[in-house]
């Protein structure tokens, strides 16, 4: 660029699987005359379009399910983006890019922008120093950001969600050495029989656990909840910091009944493994 910085973008595709990977590679020389740095991605325009992100522990929907008067011109990702429109769908891991644009670029206040002039468009804000907010508006050197496309065709939230989780959270390898003559090749912790629900934290609290799980979809969702390797002595509804709320009811395999609200976050604390 003519200011000296330099942006590499890197494509990756796989014979066995139909995403494509892409790595923005920026180096900057540090100036500090404002500007931004955005990377666009597109669907072919085919009636409206609309767009989910994941931010503060929930799913939401551009501009429908934000708070009145809420800006417009930024989001604020977690992990994973998402563009449909009636005939095409685009899902985008983000593990390590938080900063996005959806529509297009506009410039006047969120209160005049016309949601009818957005086009299908997603633009990943790599680079800003406009203002200073978490580093400083001239600092340079090098930064990645990384992507996995997913392109699909229109399908439910909690479906497109679920769909881009393994390529923005990496596994959790876990290395043991087998003693005793009980091995196993694997295992799983808990098991949630439904589908639409995520598991966002495991927390240690003393002796329990709190687990906390997050209802994708729109609708009330019901799920058991149930572990394989560990008995505990009861399971309870709990508060976000673990505080009980109202004990679990169990089936008769012995798996927690759990029902959870629309698009809501819940803990679910296990008490003391017998």
């Amino acid at each position: 660029m003519d200011n000296g910085d330099c942006v590499e973008v890197v494509y990756r595709l796989f014979a066995d699987d139909p995403s494509v990977d892409v790595e923005a590679i920026l180096d900057s020389v540090g100036d500090a005359t404002p500007y931004s740095l955005a990377l666009p991605f597109t669907l072919p325009e085919s009636g409206s379009a609309s767009w989910h992100f994941d931010t503060a522990g929930a799913i939401v929907e551009f501009d429908r399910e934000q708070l009145p008067n809420a800006c417009r011109h930024f989001v604020t990702a977690g992990k994973f983006v998402r563009m449909q429109t009636d005939s095409a769908a685009l899902s985008i891991a983000t593990p390590d890019l938080p900063l996005w644009k959806f529509g297009g670029m506009f410039f006047a206040l969120s209160s005049q922008l016309d949601p009818a002039a957005r086009q299908p468009a997603m633009l990943a804000w790599l680079a800003n120093n406009y203002w200073e907010v978490n580093f400083l508006a001239n600092q340079k050197g090098r930064s990645r950001s990384r992507f996995r496309l997913l392109p699909h065709s229109p399908e439910s939230i909690d479906t497109s969600y679920v769909r881009a989780l393994p390529y923005a959270v990496p596994p959790n390898l876990h290395a043991y050495r087998e003693m005793g003559p009980v091995r196993h090749e694997s295992e799983t912790l808990f098991h949630i029989n439904g589908d639409g629900v995520a598991l966002q934290a495991i927390v240690r609290d003393g002796a329990d656990l709190v687990v906390t799980l997050l209802n994708l979809r729109d609708e009330v969702n019901g799920i058991t909840f149930a572990s394989s390797v560990v008995t505990w002595k009861s399971a309870s509804l709990a508060k976000l910091d673990g505080t009980p709320i109202s004990p679990l009811l169990q089936s008769k395999t012995g798996a927690w009944i759990v029902d959870i609200g629309s698009r809501s976050l819940v803990a679910i604390r296990l008490f003391d493994a017998k």
